[in-house]
């Protein structure tokens, strides 16, 4: 029996595969087109240098920096990091479609929902989108003091 590839490199066939958009299905079928298995586990040393060969034929360019997980819980882009303009683009929009246009309500409405007059991270951007959107969904208007 051969012997495997390090966790190292395991990490970063799994890497290359999110870089270049690979599904699972799609990713499979180049371990085995490739080197004749379907799981990174079974690679060999051999194997896993056709593999890579193959991921950089399709764009695949390896950073110089080793991959780290993200350092919070949910993955993705990091939710205390800064709101995005798109986040706030899509809390005014919802703001208007349950017609709670004015700006002291927002705000008072914001800090039910994340203690804040208005949102600061990805995190409290996302409670407040949450919020509105189960409001619109529920058909909430706001009434004669929203406007």
């Amino acid at each position: 029996m051969a012997a495997g590839i390090s966790k190292e490199q395991k990490k970063l066939l799994h890497v290359a595969a999110r870089e270049l958009n690979l599904d699972d299905d799609l990713y499979r079928e180049i371990l085995r087109q490739e080197a004749g298995v379907t799981s990174s586990k079974n690679l060999d040393p051999a194997g896993f240098d056709k593999v890579m060969k193959r991921f950089k034929q399709l764009g695949f360019e390896k950073s110089g920096k080793p991959y780290r997980r993200p350092s919070h819980p949910f993955g993705g882009p990091n939710p205390f990091a800064k709101i995005t303009e798109g986040m706030m683009y899509k809390i005014e929009m919802l703001y208007r479609e349950i017609g709670m246009t004015d700006k002291k309500r927002q705000i008072e409405f914001n800090r039910r929902v994340c203690k804040k007059p208005w949102p600061q991270s990805r995190m409290e951007g996302n409670q407040i989108i949450e919020a509105l959107k189960s409001m619109a969904a529920r058909g909430y208007r706001a009434g004669k003091g929203g406007d």
